[in-house]
């Protein structure tokens, strides 16, 4: 059996575009064992899949070695000599770290995670077009497997919202959710969860403020590992998030999304599963550089998004939901 190593670099909603191109490689190479180097959060999800077999840190302090111009250890070469071959996913590819790996695994490949600037093409469907000039073909996007949580009661449907994302300049107005939850809260019998992560402290009391004053009957869930995420995702009748990581993580285990975008093209960015709906304003200005996008000081492009177009996606995605019978196994939960 054929060991080979996929290098990812990138954040969380960088490495979940990339798993189509994962697990095109451990596809073409089977029967093999993959070993993927990426950061580990999602680590136990990616083996449940069946897309990698180990998931180890980028950041393990043996992978430091690879790039070092001198000399390899001699615990990072044998490392690399179990190795049939390596692919690296990267936005810039490093020479040096190239160089070692050729000098001990026969066959190694470099790929951007990105398309070339003005190439207006999915960032996954160009990877997979990469690795398709290589000799491989797509198996198309996996489903992620995730458990539930056991132990919680089961309730009403539940709908998740994430208004953040690492990017800030990437969040859509904070009421605008909460005005969408309340809108929702009257037509259906739902329990909200409002998802808040370490980058979006800042937003936890007047996210409270707003829930408490509207009287929405909304859970903060603050904090969580992204595996708890996950379970919780997957037990959702809907998700409503920004342009995030957690986002790419909804659609690609499967729950219903709406995704709101502003400065970035979603034609490029979007995120990846059955049932999604994308909710951008008609600015056209939109979609703009990541430069440009630091210095706007309007962000018209997520101004002009109004509620009631997030709330339209939702119903949309909720009544095909209802009619395919999805509500109706879903559990729900009133303890978090």
């Amino acid at each position: 059996m054929k060991d080979i190593l996929v290098w990812h670099q990138g954040a969380l909603g960088d490495l979940l575009l990339s798993l189509p191109a994962v697990c095109s490689i451990k596809k073409h190479f089977a029967p093999c064992r993959l070993h993927l180097i990426s950061r580990t959060d999602l680590a136990g999800v990616i083996v449940a899949s069946g897309i990698a077999d180990e998931v180890s840190s980028n950041e393990k302090a043996m992978y430091a070695d690879f790039f070092r111009e001198d000399f390899l250890p001699v615990s990072a070469c044998e490392f690399l000599r179990k190795m049939h071959a390596v692919f690296v996913f990267m936005k810039m590819t490093d020479q040096t770290l190239m160089e070692n790996l050729r000098k001990h695994v026969p066959l190694c490949r470099s790929f951007s995670t990105v398309p070339q600037q003005g190439e207006r093409v999915h960032v996954a469907a160009y990877q997979l077009g990469e690795l398709q000039r290589a000799g491989i073909s797509s198996c198309g996007t996996p489903r992620l497997c995730v458990a539930p949580l056991v132990g919680l009661g089961s309730g009403r449907p539940i709908v998740t919202i994430h208004p953040g994302s690492g990017g800030k300049r990437k969040r859509w107005d904070l009421r605008g959710f909460v005005e969408v939850m309340e809108a929702l809260a009257e037509v259906g019998p739902y329990r909200f969860l409002v998802l808040l992560g370490p980058a979006e402290r800042e937003m936890r009391e007047e996210c409270g403020r707003l829930i408490s004053a509207r009287n929405i009957p909304a859970d903060i869930v603050s904090d969580r590992p992204v595996p708890y995420i996950a379970s919780l995702l997957a037990m959702s009748s809907l998700f409503v998030g920004s342009d995030s990581g957690i986002t790419h993580l909804a659609s690609m285990i499967g729950t219903p999304s709406v995704a709101v975008f502003g400065p970035t093209d979603p034609a490029l960015w979007g995120p990846l599963g059955p049932s999604v709906r994308i909710v951008k304003s008609g600015c056209t200005c939109r979609p703009c550089s990541e430069a440009a996008s630091i210095s706007c000081t309007e962000l018209l492009c997520l101004k002009d998004v109004k509620p009631q177009d997030v709330l339209k996606a939702a119903h949309e995605i909720l009544s095909e939901d209802w009619r395919k019978g999805g509500l109706s196994g879903l559990r729900g939960t009133d303890h978090f």
